[in-house]
C-alpha cells in the first residue's frame, strides 16, 4: 500500500479486512519518505451472549455492536438483534479490548448501554456473561435532576475494567451534602446494584433520574445513605 504526498504530521492508521483488523500511529516528516510500516491484524471473532434486565429476564429487540481499535464490522441480517429469549450474534468483532453497545428503539423502555469488555482471539467464537441493562428513569431526551455531587474521572490510559466512581466535589445544601455524602467517598452500589469495575456503566443510568426520586447510595466506607434527587439549578 502507498499513500503519496502525505503532509507532516502523525496519523492514525487503521487497517480492516476479512482477516482481522489493526490499528497504529505513524508520524511523518517534512519531505520524509516513510516506508516499512508493519501492521499485524488481529483476528476478527463471533460474539455471542444473552442482554437481560436487572432481575436477570431476558430483553428481546435491541441492537448490539461491538466497536474497537478496527472498529466495528457490519453485519449480516439481523443476527445482532436480540431475539425473544435476549440472544444476540455479532460476527467480525475486533479482538483485545472493544466496547460492547447495546441500542435500544426509541419506544424501549431501556436506556442505551455501552460496556467494556477484552475479546480474546484463542477461539473463533466467545460467549460473553449476561449483559445487564437498565430501565430509563427518564423519558428520552429528559435531563435528569440534580445529585449536587460530581465524581472524578477516569485517569487516561486506566482499565476501564477498574472503574470506580469516587467522589470530586459536594456542593454545600445540595441533595448530596443533605444525604451525608462527602468528597472522597467511593460508591459501591446505587439501589442495591453494584456499579464498581466491570458493572460501572450502570451507574450513569441509575443516578440519571427525575427530581424527588429518592436514590440509595453504598459506600465504600460501609454507611448506605438516601439521597433525594433536586430539580436542576
Amino acid at each position: 500500500m502507498e499513500l503519496p504526498e502525505v503532509p507532516a504530521g502523525e496519523y492514525k492508521v487503521q487497517v480492516s479486512a476479512a482477516g482481522g483488523s489493526a490499528e497504529t500511529t505513524v508520524k511523518v516528516a517534512a519531505g520524509e519518505e516513510l516506508s516499512g510500516v508493519r501492521i499485524e491484524l488481529a483476528p476478527k471473532v463471533t460474539v455471542r451472549g444473552t442482554v437481560v434486565d436487572l432481575e436477570g429476564k431476558p430483553v428481546p429487540g435491541l441492537t448490539v455492536t461491538v466497536s474497537g481499535s478496527g472498529g466495528s464490522s457490519a453485519q449480516d441480517g439481523k443476527g445482532n438483534v436480540t431475539d425473544e429469549s435476549g440472544r444476540f450474534e455479532f460476527r467480525n468483532a475486533p479482538t483485545g479490548l472493544a466496547q460492547i453497545n447495546v441500542s435500544p428503539s426509541s419506544r424501549s423502555e431501556f436506556d442505551w448501554t455501552s460496556l467494556p469488555a477484552t475479546l480474546s482471539g484463542e477461539a473463533s467464537t466467545i460467549e460473553l456473561p449476561p449483559i445487564r441493562v437498565a430501565r430509563r428513569r427518564t423519558a428520552p431526551g429528559e435531563y435528569g435532576g440534580d445529585l449536587g455531587f460530581t465524581t472524578h474521572e477516569a485517569a487516561p490510559g486506566a482499565d476501564p475494567l477498574k472503574r470506580r466512581w469516587s467522589v470530586a466535589h459536594v456542593r454545600p445544601k445540595s441533595p448530596a451534602a443533605l444525604a451525608g455524602v462527602v468528597v472522597g467517598d467511593e460508591i459501591v452500589s446505587v439501589d442495591g446494584q453494584d456499579v464498581q469495575g466491570a458493572n460501572s456503566y450502570l451507574f450513569p443510568t441509575l443516578t440519571h433520574a427525575p427530581a424527588q426520586t429518592t436514590l440509595t447510595l453504598g459506600l465504600a466506607r460501609g454507611a448506605s445513605v438516601q439521597l433525594t434527587v433536586g430539580a436542576r439549578p
